[in-house]
């Protein structure tokens, strides 16, 4: 999918639905990037927004808003030059507003893709899990939730997902990197979350959560 493209996906699983919203990237050398004017979806009162960030040639994600409203960062993992991080806040008004995510030093190349999702009970996922080798992921689940999956390589690769339906996988940094995040709904007890990459990478951060 290409940067910028929102491509719309929504997952409905029992009263819990995630909605793929859109990516944007970020090349300018800053220690935060805002991702302006984000599709955040209609309005509703049980509504959350997550967000993938993604990050090269930089730090750890340090914090991040969502629509002015300071975002928990449910996971993340550094490895090498690359970060991957979910975030989520609860966000029941506009449709539309910025994530901002801050690092902890200078970031080159960035993205964030966003997601919303109602239907929650609270900000605090079934499981979160993390590596920096691209290997799957177990994460224990609901039966009426999701999963989220967001890898980011150095250098560019691109991404074959399974176990989850891919989103985007977009090229930052002119082709330094790739970065790509996948979601899915969940049945049992149980899903295996796995990003496969085009090609060995030199460095890989891969994150999941599940609601």
């Amino acid at each position: 999918m290409l940067p910028g493209i929102a491509g719309i996906a929504g997952l409905a699983s029992g009263s819990k639905v995630l909605t793929y919203r859109e990516v944007q990237i970020g090349g300018t050398n800053g220690t935060s990037f805002t991702a302006s004017g984000a599709a955040f979806g209609p309005v509703a009162s049980d509504r959350y927004i997550i967000a993938a960030i993604f990050t090269e040639d930089g730090g750890a994600i340090a914090s991040a808003t969502i629509g002015g409203i300071s975002a928990s960062v449910i996971v993340q993992v550094t490895s090498g030059s690359v970060t991957a991080a979910l975030v989520v806040a609860a966000v029941p008004t506009g449709t539309t507003g910025d994530v901002v995510a801050n690092f902890t030093t200078t970031s080159d190349h960035h993205a964030i893709a966003v997601y919303s999702a109602t239907g929650l009970t609270s900000a605090t996922p079934v499981d979160t899990d993390s590596n920096t080798t691209g290997a799957g992921l177990t994460l224990t689940t609901a039966p009426d939730g999701f999963v989220i999956g967001a890898v980011i390589y150095d250098p560019l690769r691109t991404t074959t997902w399974t176990g989850v339906t891919e989103n985007h996988d977009t090229s930052i940094g002119g082709g330094q990197a790739g970065v790509s995040s996948a979601s899915g709904a969940t049945t049992s007890g149980s899903t295996v979350v796995t990003p496969t990459p085009s090609s060995a990478a030199t460095s890989t951060a891969f994150v999941a959560v599940s609601f």
